[in-house]
């Protein structure tokens, strides 16, 4: 794999076996995929757990041991027509790819818009009750008003994955560490794992981030990138704002009240646009609104201290009000925006 790769990806795990974290839940599963078949009383499972345990990498690498694998985002397609198009017509048709036979994954169901699920749930219950396959569904939150029919249901299974401990995890980047020739000083690796909460796979990105390119990492090198983290959730935070509110008294407050880098926020704004526009009056109005605002960010940087920071005003409100009043008809769906953090960070990984 590539030199620059992201180490999420570079080192995950290709069968079951090296799947690091929650084993009960995960031998559930293989249990759920091995034992399954058309006339089970159980025709689903509902993964449940917060970001970063291995919800979705479970349902991957198992699916990579022979079946033919369709994958959905819950938050893409939002009503009953769309999930009947594409999973109902997925979870009846034979597969002609594996002889083993096909897993339909539902991924972030919980993400479904309460304003646009127009029986998008209640139909993805429908389809258990006549699939002629597995179905693998996620959540982050069990007792999510939106998915309480599943819950609910005695044709799905719950299975929990709870955070991934200190130890489990930090023993993880150590392995890491000695396939990237590192030498990480005692107690560094400890400190990214305590910092993830749990989070796997936050913890190898900030692993990454902070270790990338070096022999040896200390714990002097994390001073600066927990600086970085602080930051980073500040940036989170008004993303979400700017993607979510049509408030723009809320939005101005969210980004006015955040310590944030300008320039980066324009590159993280950017990497989110197209995940939240789906619309092409929507793609045009927003990139012409931040390709504006990224004019006056080169005037600031340009001009002399003074006249340059006077321009600030005109970058925050094209930047925040004009890409947000620019979503007139995709509605807002639920971004994992820490997944865009690498994609700007690691340029080379593209």
């Amino acid at each position: 794999m590539e030199k620059n790769a992201i180490w999420t990806d570079k080192y995950a795990p290709k069968t079951p076996k090296e799947i690091v974290g929650n084993p009960t839940a995960l031998n559930k599963l293989i249990d759920f995929i091995k034992n399954w078949n058309s006339k089970s009383r159980i025709k689903g499972v509902l993964l449940v757990g917060p970001p970063g345990v291995g919800k979705t990498l479970s349902a991957h690498v198992i699916a990579s041991t022979g079946f033919d694998l369709i994958e959905i985002n819950a938050s893409d397609i939002r009503n009953k027509d769309a999930i009947n198009r594409v999973v109902g017509s997925a979870s009846l048709e034979g597969s002609i790819l594996s002889s083993k036979g096909r897993i339909i994954l539902v991924d972030e169901i919980d993400g479904i818009s309460g304003v646009q699920d127009r029986g998008g749930v209640g139909a993805i219950k429908e389809i258990l009750s006549k699939t002629k396959h597995r179905v693998i569904m996620t959540a982050n939150d069990l007792y999510n008003q939106k998915i309480s029919q599943l819950r609910n249901s005695d044709e799905v299974l719950i299975i929990r994955f709870n955070r991934i401990n200190v130890k489990t995890i930090t023993k993880a980047l150590q392995n890491i560490c000695n396939r990237e020739n590192i030498n990480a000083e005692e107690g560094v690796l400890d400190k990214i794992a305590e910092s993830a909460k749990g989070d796997l796979r936050a913890a190898i990105l900030d692993l990454q981030a902070v270790a990338q390119g070096k022999k040896d990492l200390k714990l002097t090198d994390l001073e600066a990138f927990k600086f970085y983290r602080n930051r980073e959730k500040a940036i989170f935070d008004s993303l979400q704002t700017i993607f979510s509110e049509t408030d723009r008294y809320k939005i101005r407050e969210a980004v006015d009240q955040a310590n944030l880098d300008w320039g980066l926020f324009l590159q993280w704004i950017n990497e989110c646009i197209p995940d939240h526009m789906k619309d092409n009056q929507e793609l045009l109005d927003s990139f012409h609104y931040l390709s504006r605002a990224d004019i006056y960010f080169g005037r600031i940087r340009r001009k002399a201290e003074k006249a340059g920071w006077a321009l600030l005003p005109y970058l925050i409100e094209l930047m925040s009000l004009g890409v947000s009043f620019s979503r007139t008809k995709t509605p807002y769906k639920y971004v994992k925006y820490f997944q865009k953090f690498p994609r700007f960070f690691f340029p080379k990984c593209r």
